[in-house]
This record gives C-alpha cells, structure tokens and sequence, in this order.
C-alpha cells in the first residue's frame, strides 16, 4: 500500500490552504511570468514555496511540481522522478518519457535537449513546472548544466520556476546575459510591516501596533521569524523576548524551542520520532512512533502552516519544512539516547524501503552504520536502480561501507563492478573478478555465473585486447561441470549472450560455438525483452556474417525488424536494428538499403541521444561506399570517425584504419594504403580478433601486390588462408580465393587463374555472395570476365555482374550479361539482359530509327541538328527540337532504362559501358588487329592479330542495318565498316601467304568474298593459293566465277592482273 507513495511527495506540491495571500507578490509573479523563466531566491523560512503554490491556486494554473535534492546529483535519478512527474501531469499520454540508462550518456545534452522537447510537448498551456530546493542540489553537479538545456527550449505558454535559497550559479550565466530570467529575491519576499500587520489579523492574533513594530524589527520580514512570534506572543509578553543578536537560524531554533516545549510530552516524543523521516505517511509514521493520533497532528500542524506541508496527492503525505526538521533532530540528539536514535533509524529505514524510499533509507542505515541491513537494501535494490541508469545513486550507498566490509562481501564487489562497468571498464573488470573468487570461496552459483559475465563484458566493452577473454571462456566450461543449470532464465540469457560474443570475436574455431549460437538465437526467439533480444541480433548476426552463413543472417534480420516495428522498441533497439540492418545490406550489396538504414541510425541518434553506436554506423556507411566504388562519401564518413578515434579501443582503430585503407587503394594512394593497413593489422593482432586478422592480411596482400611485392604479398594470403580454415569462415575463403586468382590474372600467369578463381565463383554461388570486404568493381569485372571466358559458374557470374552493375573490362568476356545489347550486323535486333526485344506497330519506329542513326554516327556525342536532319526534315527549329527530345525519352523507356543513352548540351551517346553494340565491337577489334600488325615495334605481334581477326570475321553476320540501304547515313556507315573489314582479311591472308600456309589463306580469302563477292583482289590470292595447293581445278573455277560476277555485277571483265595469273594457271 505505501510502495504508491514513495515519490509522492517529491513529485506533489504543497498543499496550501488558507495561507495568507500575498497579493503584492502575485502581481510581481505575473510580470516575471512575461519571461519564461523566473528565478525565486531567498533564505529558509521565507515563505517562497507557500508564495508560489498558493500563486498557482490563486490562478489557477496546472502545474508539474518537483522538489529537488541532493539526490538530484545522480542526472539519472533526476530524471527517473521526473518520468513519474510526467506520469502524473499527463496522464493520458500513455508512452512513458525514457530513463537516462548507460547507452544515452555519451549524448545526455541531446537526451536532455529532446527529452524537456517531448515533456514540454505534453504540457497543455498555460502550465508551470517549479523546481523547488534547487539550492540542495551539490554545486558540482551536472544537474545545473541539464537543467541550462531545459530552460533554452521552453514553448510559448509554458513557465518554468526555480525555488532556491541561493543566486542562480555560473551555469545560468548564459541564461541572464540573454535576458531570459526573471528574479523575485529576499528584497521582494520580505514581508512589509503592513503584511506582517494582516497576516497577524489572518490568524486572528491582534497585536497593539507597538508590538507589531517590536516584532517587525526583529524579524526584518523574515516569514518564518514573524510566525514564530506571533506564535510565541500568544503566550509570552513582547518585553521578554530579545533577538537582536541572533541569526535567523537562531532565532527559529530559539522560538521553536520555546514553542516546543510548551507541547505535551506526547507531541513532543511524536515530533522527534518522526524526524528522522524525510517525508510522512500516515501509517509509516503511525507504525515508526506507535502514536495512534499520528494523522491529528500532522493534520493540525499542517492546517495551522506550523512548518508542515501536506502535499497534493490522493493519500496524505506530510513534510517538516527544513528549518523545523533540522531544529527537530537536533532536539533529538540531546533527548534520546544514541542506543534509541540508531533502532528508531534502523526501524524508520525499513519503513522507508517497504514504501519505496530507498535512497533515504540507505541514507538512514548508512548514518547509523547499519552494514549488515545496508548490504539486504543494495542487493534489493541494485539491478533496479542499474535499469533505470541510476549508477551513480547506487555507487554513493556502496562508498557508504567501510572498506573492509565493502571488499569482504562478494555482492558488493559485485555491484561495484556493475557500477563503473559503463565508465571504466578495466577497473570494472578488477571488481567482477574479485567478486568471482569471493563467490568461488562460497560456491554461489548466480553469484558466480554474474560475475563471469560481468568479467566478459568488461572484456568485450573494453573493446581492446580480447586475448584476456581465452582464460574466461576456458573457466566457464569448468563452472558448467560444477553448476550444469543455470540458476534462472535472466542468467542463462546474459551468459548465454556474453559467451557467444566472446567466442565470435576471440575464439571462433571454438568447438562449441555452434552450439552457443543456437542457443543464443533460441533465447532471443523466446524472449519478450526487446532490449536482450536486439543486442542478441548483433553477436549473431556478426557470427553468421563472419563465417559467411547468409542464410543465418537473413534469419536474423526478419527478427530484429519485427522487433524493432513493435511499439515498445526503445531507441536503443531502433538503432541496433539499423545497425543489423546496415551490417546486412552491405554484405549482401544493397548498398542503397544500407545508406538508408545507416542514415536513419544516426537520425535516432542525434534525435535521442545515444550516440555510443555512431562509430559503427560510420564503419558501415564507410564499407557500404567503397564498395560502391565512392571514396568522397567513405572519407566523409572516416571524418566523422576520427574525433572519437581511440588506440585502446583497437577494433574500432582497427576497422578505421581498415577503411582508410581501402579509401586510399580506390584513390590510388598505395603508400597511405600500406601504411594505414600494416597499421590495421598491428590492431588486430594486439586486438586478438581473428576475422579482423584475415581481412586485414588480405587487405594488405592486395596492397602489397599492387605495389609489386608479390613474394611479400603471399605469405599474408597463407597465413589469412589458415585464419579462414581453422575458424570455417567461407566468406574468407572466398576472399582469399579471389586474391589468389587475382594476383595471377595480373601476373599473366593463366594456368594459375583457374584454380582458385574455379573455387571462389564455387564458394561464391552455393553462398549466394554478392559483396566482401575490399571490394572492388574494377578487379571483380575481370575475375568475372575470365570465369565467363572459361564457363565457370556461369550463372552466378551473370547474376554478379547484374546485381553490382559491374562494367565490363576492356575486352570483356564474349559472354559478358550487357544490360543491353545492338545488333546491326546482318539484322537489327535489341537484345535486352539476355532476352531479345520483340517490337511492333508504328508508335515505336521513331525512337528505332533514332538508336539506328545514332550507332551509324558513331554512338557518341552526335548533335541533335543531325538527327533533325534525318528524321524531321521538314520540321522548324523548336519543332524539331521538341520532337527530338520526345523521340529520346520514348527510347529510354523503350530499352528500360535511363542510363544508356545520354543527352548532354544536345549532344546524343550511347554509353557503351553498359551498352553492347556489335558494330564498336568489331571496330575496335580492327583497331587493335591493325596496332598488332605494325611492323617493327614492340606491339608487333602476328598471333593476336591472327586470333583477332578471326574473332572479327566471327562477329560480321551480314551488311550493317541490311534493311536500311535506302537511307544515306546508313549507306555510308556500311561501306566504311567493309572497307576496314576488308583490309583486316587481306592483312591475314598475306601473312599465311608469307608463310607458305596455303590451305589457311586459302579459308581467309573465302570469307573475304562472302563479304563482299566483287573484292577482285581477293579472288587474285585465292587462285595462287590453289596453284600453290596444287587444286589447279579449284584455282580455274576460281577465275571463272570472279569473271560472271564482275561482267553481271559490273558489266566489265576480269583485269589484266587476273587474266595473266588464268594464263600462268593454264600453261
């Protein structure tokens, strides 16, 4: 029943009824109100809270009311209460304001900032928020600096008032430098003799005006002094009282003495009693006094305003006014024994926590050094208080036990840890393990299974040197042979968590990982704790990413979304789920669903505050853009790394420098690229993560290779290769099967490609893997064009090269998947990924004859007039400017796509990086056969033009656009084309020639005829190679059918050169 109230009163106002009403200040109150905040500062017993509260009833303003504390230290404390005072001033808004756990601190401004946003926002206006005692809040505090951020963004119609004994402190400079506070101080709480007079009147003591002077001069029109007067005047003659020497503080213990001890013994015990209560229920103070009229007291007191507020709140919650309760246990102190004061403060304690108060409880058993019901309360309370972020509440009850008793008690040690693990995870690490002996000295299982996993997770939140975790998991299967149960679920989860984590990162090749990770992705599958269940994703989906297990993975992230779509998902759980999300995308290259989820992460960030997980989400944004191919966008991301870039932190160092690494081998930068990667490798290696090895000793081969150091380079890709092995991590295999394959391809070494290449397109395919770390387009797009080349894994290949819009390299496989492919040799036909383009009816032949016109100038930068020409001649300028640009858009969306022909400064072009046309095809393969016949130089080389030009031959299906002849543009690209052609076969027949390879010319010359059947000259060569064949029958049938076709054809007879080779033929 108590448990209800155990913030009430810090949370409630006073309740003010039948104060006197100080119109002169409520008038002052209303225009401090004209600015957002105002500033109520006097000394104790001034009568501030009574001013304020009963202002708010005069005006009738709702109003959220917090009385601060010491315990206001603690910022988590402070907004833990404040959640609850939310509660209560917004009822009806049932998403509660969020606690100030472990994860915001990095960003508590920005928490602070959205948070008073979101309060604010719940707020019907006009409302008032007083912070009261803001002077019992320790200078040092950040408290001071939080609350600077909630009085910046205060909206219209809302008004902030802070209660204090003190000036505001630097903290607020700011603040009043701006103008932006209002001050009512101790000059204008004064009462003047005038209020002194009708308050007097109000609670019907009539002084001679004599008196009233006497009494205004001694009080100065300090409220407290002025009340105790007239109370003290209602029994005592004025010449008898004389103050003028004392402080106001004396004189309140002196009249409160006095008044006091008129009361009856019975008050009497019942006042000092009930002092060591910081706030009052009727029943707790009932059962701590055993006094039955417990509640007629507290009443009276409080209907008389005698220093005893009742707060607003459905049960009735008294609180001595500070002076009063001070006055009250130092009257204690004199009157009852030192053996009463500790029982009845112990008694008041248990009493304190049975309601809920157990910050002032422990305050109570600390005083009085009761160690051993001090040591029941933290354990009660500590795994709360750590929930709600409350750490540092929690660590000043354990700084409370004398040293020995502190480092003798194993939950304490163990709490201790649990405290500084967010702040200080290597001092945290020393008490999990101090405790862990103390529990082996005990055997307490849930002792020793917690503090386990508060030794790992200070390991693994440390972030540096996982080396130390290889003793910890080793001990863990011995305290399995001891304790084969766990002591509950919660336990079995958070072991469960830490031991998977730490295997992932250290011990991979572990040889019951599995077997964690199933349990693990049970737990999280069961658990209704969003919280676990999202950091549970994490660890998975890095152990199933790590050993390539994509099946695994997408398992996970079909979890992590439903969970993070539930309307309990905290932010904490929003953003791992981005971050799950994004570490997926990549992986999988979906590069556009990992920027979005990356972006969106660090939205949630800046938005709530939980910026601890920023490095990661720049890691990832980092990764998804070099594997891209964008290194401005990897740098922006690596700069946002670099503030809180930190050495210890070696997995975080490690993945930056990884990065940069990268970045730096895209640009081309090969001695920044060595140095940051060697650098990366050092962090692995002192890191003692062995994923991070592998990646790095490929990272680094590659490097190296590019730098020419190739007997350098492959003992890296051994011992990545052995990393790979030992923890069954395919998608290393993958990676180094490709370097491998790589390195050869450049070396020029091709009975060395096939081998590894064969296994990674393998690896590659029965994984489904589409993106690994140190991508890179340019080297995949010719590992793929050689596994096309020697039909391996064909399909995957095609599917690769799709989903990472892979550019062919130059040449590219014959079997390369272009998104869109031209043929006009012999036929016009668009093929389109691998399926030919069916068309039909007038509406399309425009933008047809557009792409014809297009290929036949060349395919690059033709300019618009030419096309008018061609297809509107008869059109105006603007017309046919329009038309044009019609005819263009309906092509794209003809060929599905946007990208291959390109429009700049009406300017047409075909972008033949993803456009295949047979026509540049064959031109370029000419180009290169006439380099290779240069005679003379260096490029000299016969065999790769032979190889070429029958390559060319092969391509040449026919006449180019066969069915185009009547258009001149066509007409004239063809001849230009045959005439290459031509040149190119003549240049291979003579070389065959040369070398007496009679029968091979002989098959060169025939297919120059079937290109063009009037090549005189081609027949000329072909009748020697037959004479020289000895085909004598073969050589004359030769003559005769080049002397019909050119008399058919031409009308005119062989020349003379042929006629004589007929005669020498003949004779």
């Amino acid at each position: 029943m108590h448990k209800k109230n155990a913030t009430i009163a810090k949370i409630s106002r006073p309740k003010i009824s039948g104060a006197f009403a100080r119109k002169r200040l409520f008038s002052l109150l209303d225009d401090s109100r004209k600015r957002s905040v105002v500033w109520v500062s006097g000394p104790a017993g001034s009568g501030k809270t009574t001013f304020v509260s009963s202002y708010l009833d005069e005006r009738k303003l709702p109003c959220l009311w917090y009385q601060a504390d010491e315990g206001d230290a603690d910022i988590a404390s402070f907004f833990y209460y404040l959640c609850l005072a939310a509660r209560k001033a917004a009822p009806r808004n049932r998403k509660p304001l969020p606690f100030l756990t472990t994860e915001y601190l990095h960003g508590v401004f920005i928490f602070a900032r959205r948070y008073f946003e979101n309060l604010y926002s719940r707020l019907k206006p006009p409302y008032t928020l007083v912070f009261d005692n803001y002077q019992d809040v320790p200078a040092g505090s950040r408290f001071h600096e939080i609350m600077v951020e909630a009085l910046t963004s205060i909206p219209d119609g809302v008004t902030v008032i802070l209660i204090s004994r003190s000036e505001p402190g630097p903290a607020f400079a700011r603040l009043r430098t701006l103008n932006a506070m209002s001050f009512i101080g101790w000059q204008d709480l004064k009462f003047s003799l005038d209020e002194a007079r009708k308050l007097s009147l109000a609670g019907k003591n009539r002084l001679p005006d004599a008196v009233m002077a006497q009494l205004y001069r001694f009080t100065e029109g300090w409220a407290a002094g002025i009340v105790l007067m007239l109370e003290q005047l209602r029994t005592t003659a004025p010449d008898r009282m004389s103050v003028d020497n004392f402080t106001r503080e004396e004189i309140f213990h002196y009249f409160a003495g006095e008044i006091f001890e008129k009361a009856d013994r019975e008050t009497q015990q019942f006042l000092l009693m009930s002092a060591c209560l910081p706030t009052m229920t009727v029943p707790v103070v009932q059962e701590l006094t055993g006094n039955e009229s417990s509640h007629t007291i507290l009443a009276e007191l409080s209907r008389n305003h005698f220093f005893t507020d009742r707060r607003l709140s459905t049960d009735a919650v008294y609180q001595y006014h500070p002076l009063f309760r001070e006055f009250l246990l130092f009257r204690a102190d004199r009157v009852l024994s030192a053996e009463t004061r500790t029982e009845l403060r112990i008694k008041a304690a248990l009493l304190l926590e049975k309601s809920g108060q157990a910050e002032q409880a422990a305050d109570l058993l600390c005083a009085v050094g009761a160690w051993h019901e001090l040591a029941r309360l933290v354990n009660s309370w500590a795994q709360p208080l750590i929930s709600q972020g409350r750490t540092q509440t929690l660590e000043g009850w354990l700084s409370g036990f004398p040293e020995d008793y502190r480092e003798s008690d194993p939950w304490l040690k163990y709490w201790t840890g649990a405290c500084r693990l967010p702040f200080n995870p290597a001092e945290s690490q020393r008490h999990f393990e101090t405790a862990y002996e103390l529990f082996s000295a005990v055997n307490d299982p849930a002792g020793l299974f917690l503090s386990w996993s508060g030794v790992m997770e200070a390991i693994l939140m440390g972030w540096g040197e996982f080396v130390q975790a290889d003793r910890w998991i080793g001990m863990l299967d011995d305290l399995l042979q001891r304790h084969p149960q766990f002591p509950s679920p919660e336990i079995d989860a958070r072991v469960t968590t830490s031991m998977l984590f730490a295997l992932t990162l250290r011990q991979p090749h572990h040889r019951h990982i599995r077997t964690w990770a199933d349990r693990a992705r049970a737990i999280a599958q069961k658990s209704t704790n969003i919280r676990l269940k999202s950091f549970i994703s994490v660890y998975l989906e890095l152990y199933y990413l790590w050993i390539g297990d994509h099946a695994g993975a997408e398992f996970v992230i079909k979890g992590v979304r439903e969970s993070a779509a539930t309307p309990a998902a905290s932010p904490l759980a929003q953003i791992l789920s981005r971050i799950v999300e994004a570490v997926y995308q990549v992986r999988v290259g979906n590069h556009d669903l990992c920027r979005k989820a990356v972006v969106k992460g660090l939205e949630l960030a800046s938005e709530t505050g939980i910026v601890i997980w920023n490095s990661q989400l720049y890691s990832q944004g980092a990764i998804n853009a070099l594997s891209e191919g964008k290194p401005s966008e990897a740098a922006e991301y690596l700069k946002k790394m670099e503030p809180s870039f930190v050495e210890s932190r070696r997995i975080d160092a490690c993945m930056y420098r990884y990065n940069s690494a990268w970045e730096a081998l895209v640009r081309r930068d090969l001695s920044r690229a060595r140095h940051q990667v060697e650098e990366a490798l050092r962090l692995a290696l002192e890191a003692g993560t062995p994923f991070h090895e592998g990646i790095t000793r490929i990272a680094l081969a590659q490097v190296l290779h590019e730098q020419g150091e190739d007997e350098a380079a492959m003992p890296q890709l051994s011992q990545a290769l052995r990393v790979a092995v030992r923890m069954k991590s395919r998608i290393l295999e993958f990676m180094y099967f490709l370097s491998q394959a790589q390195i050869a391809l450049d070396r020029g070494e091709d009975s060395k490609v096939l081998a590894p290449l064969a296994h990674a397109m393998t690896l590659g395919r029965t994984e489904g893997y589409t993106n690994f770390y140190w991508w890179r387009s340019d080297v995949m797009s010719r590992l793929c064009s050689r596994a096309l080349d020697a039909g391996l894994e064909t399909g995957y290949v095609h599917d690769l090269i799709r989903k990472r819009s892979l550019l062919p390299p130059d040449p590219a496989s014959d079997s390369w998947p272009w998104p869109l492919r031209v043929h006009t040799l012999g036929r016009f036909e668009l093929v389109s990924n691998g399926k030919p383009m069916l068309f039909s009816g007038k509406v399309q032949q425009k933008p047809l004859v557009l792409l014809k016109a297009l290929v036949a100038l060349g395919g690059k930068d033709v300019a618009e007039e030419q096309f008018a020409d061609i297809l509107w001649p008869e059109a105006d300028g603007d017309l046919a400017h329009k038309s044009f640009e019609m005819t263009v858009q309906r092509l794209r969306r003809l060929i599905k796509s946007d990208d291959i022909v390109q429009l700049q400064e009406r300017r047409l072009s075909l972008d033949l990086s993803r456009c295949w046309v047979d026509v540049r095809e064959l031109e370029g393969l000419i180009e290169t056969v006439d380099r290779a016949w240069k005679n003379g130089g260096p490029s000299h080389d016969a065999g790769l033009a032979l190889r070429l030009s029958d390559k060319a031959l092969g391509l040449y299906r026919g006449h180019f656009l066969p069915n185009d002849s009547s258009h001149p543009w066509a007409l004239s690209s063809r001849e230009r084309l045959r005439s290459k052609l031509l040149r190119t076969i003549l240049r291979a027949g003579v070389h065959w020639e040369q070398h007496r390879e009679w029968q091979k010319a002989v098959e060169i010359f025939q297919k120059g005829i079937e290109v063009d059947g009037l090549a005189e000259e081609f027949y000329q060569h072909l009748m020697v190679c037959y004479q020289e064949l000895g085909q004598r029958a073969e050589a004359v049938s030769t003559y005769n059918r080049c002397r019909i076709l050119l008399l058919s054809s031409l009308g005119i007879p062989p020349s003379r050169k042929t006629e004589d080779l007929y005669q020498s033929i003949m004779t």
